[in-house]
């Protein structure tokens, strides 16, 4: 019943309903509430607003308003914005992988699958790139399991530059 007003929400903007569509997918409890979240949006919203409100609803989504996940985020977000800024191509998990260290000794005691499950909550706004001597893989979220790749292999990158002009607008990533 909801595909209709989702259909009309997006209005065309490929991006958006992408982003939607993604959420969804990776969200497991309470799907009816942000449907409703989503769907009510002021209709007069700008493509830009209509944007940074759905990346704030993913954001948030993947923190569940944790302080501690909430901080990791940042960290991830902006080495993102960071490395899209010299490296067009993609940041390297490894990458990721060698802050675990630096976060257990600032308080925030990570395992690797939980960072990467974190890694995997963000997939809505994130692509996924496996890169081997002979190709390049475009991956879906939901086909693999980020720690059935070797870390230097796999890179993320944001799924679209409106991500990273979003970011560029807060100064920071948000909560």
């Amino acid at each position: 019943p909801h595909v209709n007003a989702l259909v009309g929400k997006a209005d065309g903007l490929f991006i958006w309903i992408h982003t939607v569509v993604e959420l969804l997918k990776s969200t497991e409890i309470g799907k009816e509430p942000l449907i409703q979240d989503i769907i009510g949006g002021a209709a007069s919203e700008d493509v830009d607003a209509q944007m940074s409100r759905t990346y704030l609803t993913v954001l948030r989504s993947a923190t569940r308003g944790s302080p501690k996940v909430q901080a990791v985020v940042r960290i991830v977000l902006s080495l993102l914005l960071a490395t899209s800024e010299t490296d067009p191509l993609a940041l390297p998990i490894s990458g990721l992988y060698a802050f675990l260290p630096i976060l257990c000794q600032v308080g925030y005691k990570l395992s690797l699958a939980e960072f990467s499950a974190l890694i995997m909550k963000l997939r809505p706004i994130l692509k996924f790139i496996a890169i081997s001597d002979d190709e390049v893989t475009l991956f879906e979220p939901s086909d693999f399991d980020i720690l059935s790749i070797a870390p230097q292999k796999l890179f993320i990158r944001a799924y679209h530059s409106s991500f990273l002009d979003f970011m560029r607008r807060k100064g920071q990533p948000p909560d």
